[in-house]
């Protein structure tokens, strides 16, 4: 029998040593203080008000403690992971990295969701708590019986009490004690933190995957994407995020309304200026479908190529919703794959007055219904000899 003695050695290091606790008021005044940061591999804010009301909710009636936030104490600040602001998700600055004492490894949803209602930001408008259904709830439109979380736990008090002033049958003398008991609640909630000190990036990365594959929160090409080595590229902000609005301000969000697809549709479509960039004649392999993503070779690129590859890609995508718009066939698309289709073809062939006609009667006549993905993939090869 051989023993690792050295490896066996590091078994003594017991890491759940390392944990303080802090409530959600703390929490909220870090983020502010620019104390918390997020690590540049980090996924998008992608909570929903469906869970962020649910949070809300367990935070003021759970009868167990939530998780607990992971972090990474950032002590040599030189050799960092590149570090972005834990909100909007913008590069730190020198001077705002000088201020970071841990990066956020797991937690970035719970955190933000604080955060939002604590600043009462346009994200979580549409969460209130109804004094009626005495819980948050989701409505488009808040009743004179509802407060928006973000007046409710603003960080100015004078707030609430601005709009308690307002609202039709308030009587301070009945309800203030009870508002302010739930205000409290909320503020003094108290979160564990667990700590590590100065991990690697693949260090972060395998704890994180493993915290996020335990609850199944994150998925495969997040991970993938996660991995990235364009430091100075985000898939989100600087491509997914712009592919979603521009779909949207053409009217067709519904059609990748599940989170699921609100990464892997934009990264599908990367497939055709991928294979330009490459100089290779189409393979099958590489249609824009999401079962053909290339995120593994894609998170392999640098930040130029990246940019290159989201740039032509989004202006193709807004030449083919133009198109479609100009030709009068928006009732037709009743399907994302219509729209990835053309824009794959506008990349490699380019849409032109003397193949207009034929894309019209292509997107009059194709069905996707039931298809498999050979079928789709020979769909799009079938696409590019018009």
């Amino acid at each position: 029998m051989r023993l690792n003695k050295k490896k066996l050695s590091t078994y003594n290091f017991d890491p759940t040593n390392s944990k303080i606790s802090r409530s959600i008021r703390d929490l909220n005044q870090y983020i502010a203080d620019g104390v918390l940061s997020l690590p540049q591999y980090q996924r998008d804010i992608s909570w929903s008000h469906k869970k962020m009301v649910a949070l809300l909710n367990y935070q003021l009636f759970g009868k167990a403690p939530i998780s607990p936030l992971s972090l990474n104490e950032i002590l040599d600040k030189e050799n960092a992971t590149p570090q972005i602001r834990l909100i909007d998700r913008q590069p730190l600055s020198q001077t705002e990295l000088a201020k970071v004492k841990w990066s956020v490894i797991d937690g970035q949803q719970r955190l933000t969701t604080n955060y939002l209602a604590y600043t009462n930001a346009k994200e979580i408008s549409d969460v209130v708590f109804d004094f009626g259904k005495a819980k948050f709830v989701e409505t488009k439109s808040a009743t004179s019986n509802q407060i928006p979380a973000g007046v409710l736990l603003n960080k100015d008090i004078e707030e609430l009490k601005h709009h308690l002033s307002r609202m039709p049958g308030y009587d301070p003398t009945q309800y203030y004690s009870f508002i302010i008991d739930i205000r409290e609640k909320l503020s003094k909630y108290e979160y564990t933190l667990h700590i590590a000190e100065d991990m690697t990036q693949e260090e972060q990365l395998k704890w994180f995957e493993v915290l996020n594959n335990a609850g199944s929160r994150v998925s495969k090409l997040q991970l993938t994407f996660s991995r990235s080595k364009a430091y100075d590229f985000d898939i989100y902000t600087d491509y997914a995020n712009k592919f979603k609005q521009l779909a949207s301000d053409y009217g067709y969000e519904e059609l990748f309304s599940p989170f699921s697809t609100s990464l892997s549709y934009p990264v599908a479509l990367l497939n055709p200026a991928y294979e330009k960039l490459k100089g290779a004649y189409h393979k099958m392999n590489y249609s824009p479908i999401p079962s053909d993503n290339k995120a593994a070779q894609l998170s392999k690129l640098n930040a130029s190529q990246m940019l290159q590859l989201s740039e032509e890609t989004l202006n193709a995508l807004k030449r083919v919703l133009d198109f479609i718009e100009q030709e009068g066939l928006q009732c037709v698309i009743t399907r994302m794959d219509y729209i990835l289709y053309l824009t794959g073809f506008d990349v490699l062939v380019g849409i032109n007055d003397a193949n207009k006609h034929s894309l019209v009667k292509w997107i009059q006549d194709i069905s996707f219904t039931d298809k498999t993905s050979s079928e789709r993939r020979k769909i799009f090869a079938d696409l590019l000899e018009i």
